[in-house]
């Protein structure tokens, strides 16, 4: 019998974004006009078609009052994330995983 290794749920970039817009209380339209993209750009990244440029999540984390480290992992600055060693051997928070190219 084999023990099942316990399952990190993580959220994507597409969750983070359209959670700090709301939690903001800003229209997909309303954080377009501040940021400087289209509407269908911010709908884009929240529905994971596209993810923004450093600059603009940069934009993004300010108007939501995040900080960009939260956007890219989910975990905010005062929490400590329980740690794990990935297959590199690096160890970083759980669920955090290098991005892929």
């Amino acid at each position: 019998m084999t023990m099942e290794q316990p399952r990190t749920i993580t959220l994507g970039l597409r969750v983070l974004l359209r959670e700090s817009r709301l939690a903001a209380g800003l229209e997909q339209a309303q954080m377009a006009e501040i940021i400087g993209v289209s509407r269908g750009t911010i709908s884009g990244w929240e529905r994971g078609k596209a993810e923004p440029t450093l600059t603009y999540a940069l934009r993004w984390a300010d108007a939501c009052g995040v900080t960009i480290e939260w956007l890219a992992s989910g975990v905010r600055a005062n929490e400590n994330p329980p740690l794990s060693r990935g297959a590199s051997g690096v160890v970083r928070p759980e669920g955090l995983e290098p991005p892929t190219f």
